[in-house]
C-alpha cells in the first residue's frame, strides 16, 4: 500500500441555497465527512446533542452515526463536503474529535477554506487516479484550518476559555436565573470587561445571549411537544406573550403559532411540563 492509498474518497459535493425539508432530513453515515457550511446556518442533532451552526462553519461526522439535520427557518444554506473512509480517515475524525470535542468550530479563513474544497471538488469530478494524492493533501491541509480555527478562538483573550465555558453552560441551562456579574467575578474580571469579552466572543452580550438560548430553547419545546405559545413562553419565563413572539420570530423568522409542532395529541395532553435536556 502506498503512503496514500489509507483513505478513499466516496463523494466530494456541493449544494448551493438548499432548503432542509419542513420535517428535516436524518442521515445514518457509512464514512467519515468533513462538511463546511459557508452560507446560512442549519442544526443538527446526534446523541441527543443538538447544535446550532451558522456559516462559516465546519463539522465532521463519524462513521456509523445518525444525524438529524433541520433547517433554521427562513434560511437557506449553501454547503461543500467530503465523505471518506479507511484508517487515515478514521485517524483524522478522532484527531478532529480529541482537539475539538464540540464536533464543528468557526472557520477563521472561510476564503481560503472555501477554494481548497473547491480544488478537491474539481479533482474529483476529474476522477483521475493521479488525483488522489493531490485530494489527501488538500484534505490534511483543510484539517490544519480547522485546527487552527479552533486554536485561534482559544487565544482570543486570556478570558476566552473560561467565557466559552460560561456561554456552553448558559446554552445547556438557558432558563436558569443567571448572575454574570457574578460569573465576571467569580472569573476575576469586571463586569464591564466580562461583557466586552462575551460579545467579541460570542457576537451579543450576556444577558442578549441569554435571551437568544431562551428563545432557541422555547422553538425545541414547542418542536418537540404540542402546547400552546401561551404554555411555551411561561415555561420558558415570559411573562409578556406579545413580547415574546416578537423575540421568537425576529430570531427564528417565523411565529411561534406558525413553528411547526408534532402531529399528534393535544395542546393539553402535557399537563406537566419537564425541561428538555439539550446541550
Amino acid at each position: 500500500m502506498g503512503y496514500f492509498d489509507d483513505i478513499i474518497f466516496i463523494t466530494v459535493s456541493e449544494i448551493k441555497d438548499f432548503h432542509e425539508p419542513a420535517n428535516g432530513t436524518i442521515h445514518g453515515h457509512e464514512s467519515y465527512s468533513l462538511e463546511y457550511v459557508y452560507k446560512g446556518g442549519m442544526r443538527f442533532t446526534t446523541g441527543g446533542r443538538n447544535v446550532i451552526l451558522q456559516a462559516p462553519a465546519v463539522y465532521w461526522m463519524k462513521k456509523g452515526n445518525f444525524y438529524r439535520y433541520e433547517a433554521l427557518p427562513g434560511t437557506a444554506r449553501s454547503q461543500i463536503w467530503s465523505n471518506f473512509t479507511g484508517p487515515r480517515a478514521e485517524k483524522i475524525t478522532a484527531g478532529l474529535y480529541e482537539d475539538i470535542p464540540s464536533g464543528c468550530v468557526n472557520v477563521h479563513k472561510p476564503a481560503e477554506f472555501y477554494e481548497r474544497f473547491r480544488e478537491m471538488l474539481k479533482l474529483y469530478r476529474e476522477d483521475s487516479p493521479g488525483n488522489h494524492y493531490k485530494m489527501v493533501i488538500l484534505l490534511e491541509s483543510l484539517v490544519g484550518l480547522t485546527i487552527e480555527a479552533s486554536r485561534m478562538e482559544s487565544i482570543a483573550s486570556p478570558c476566552s476559555g473560561s467565557i466559552n465555558k460560561i456561554a456552553g453552560r448558559v446554552r445547556k441551562e438557558p432558563l436558569k436565573n443567571w448572575d454574570f456579574k457574578l460569573e465576571a467575578e467569580k472569573n476575576a474580571m469586571s463586569y464591564s470587561s466580562f461583557r466586552k469579552q462575551f460579545k467579541k466572543l460570542q457576537g451579543v452580550p450576556p444577558y442578549e445571549f441569554q435571551l437568544q438560548c431562551k428563545i432557541l430553547y422555547a422553538a425545541r419545546v414547542m418542536g418537540s411537544r404540542n402546547i400552546s405559545v401561551k404554555e411555551t413562553a411561561e415555561f420558558c419565563g415570559f411573562t409578556d406573550i406579545s413580547s415574546f413572539s416578537r423575540l421568537f420570530k425576529k430570531k427564528m423568522g417565523i411565529s411561534p403559532g406558525s413553528y411547526p409542532r408534532p402531529k399528534y395529541g393535544s395542546p393539553h395532553e402535557d399537563s406537566v411540563i419537564e425541561p428538555l435536556n439539550f446541550s
